[in-house]
């Protein structure tokens, strides 16, 4: 296993975790609790660059089947940021004709800045949390877009499972995102009770992850140290 990085995570190129992006495996972590199934890769080279790559994936309930908690992931790998910023994910939503009810920023810690998205498709009331991180690719930096999909059908948590991962951000921090979400023009969706507790699951499952990218190197060192 690679060593734990003592960092300061923003703006840190050659510090950042490491993705794999020849292998489904080194794209994002396992987190205990949840088990990580690889979906499908899909090919989004014409949006994001012909180098990049994406992944559909999701964490499921151990011995899942239906009804038990499950939430879904797309992750998008690019040498090039400009386009993770041409292509969001709440122009995705309006693409598809969904509402966007609400949306606020979160801190995930390490410097990382999250973003919570509330929509409504075929009157089932969703929940997205993603983030964007530069990341280690062949010692070249890239950017990873990583974003956790739920609703209010499919439990993001279950009995048992630590929720309580989360962080109490610095006050002007907390201010900083409370005046980033205000100057959207978009609600905050914080008085939504359905969604809270699909919220709360993304939450936990997101720092988690951020917090098992940085202490161990990133999937991708894992990967590699796996090959020998």
């Amino acid at each position: 296993m690679a060593q734990a990085q003592d960092y300061n995570f923003i703006g840190v190129g050659d510090g950042a975790p490491a993705i794999s992006v020849a292998s489904e495996r080194g794209i994002i972590p396992q987190v205990s609790g949840w088990d990580l199934v690889h979906e499908t890769q899909i090919s989004w080279t014409d949006l994001f660059g012909r180098t990049s790559r994406g992944d559909v994936f999701s964490y499921q309930q151990p011995q899942y089947v239906p009804g038990l908690a499950q939430i879904g992931v797309q992750a998008v790998v690019t040498e090039d940021k400009a386009t993770l910023d041409r292509y969001t994910l709440e122009q995705c939503i309006e693409f598809h004709s969904r509402d966007l009810d609400a949306r606020r920023a979160v801190d995930l810690g390490y410097g990382l800045t999250g973003y919570v998205l509330h929509d409504t498709f075929e009157r089932v009331r969703g929940s997205v949390l993603y983030w964007v991180m530069p990341v280690n690719v062949d010692g070249e930096v890239y950017h990873a877009r990583i974003a956790l999909f739920g609703d209010e059908v499919d439990p993001t948590g279950y009995e048992g499972l630590d929720m309580a991962a989360g962080r109490e951000s610095a006050a002007v921090v907390r201010l900083g995102q409370a005046l980033e979400s205000a100057m959207d023009g978009v609600p905050d969706g914080l008085d939504d009770p359905v969604r809270a507790e699909v919220d709360r699951g993304l939450a936990a499952l997101a720092v988690a992850m951020v917090d098992v990218m940085i202490e161990t190197g990133g999937p991708g060192a894992l990967v590699e140290d796996d090959e020998f």
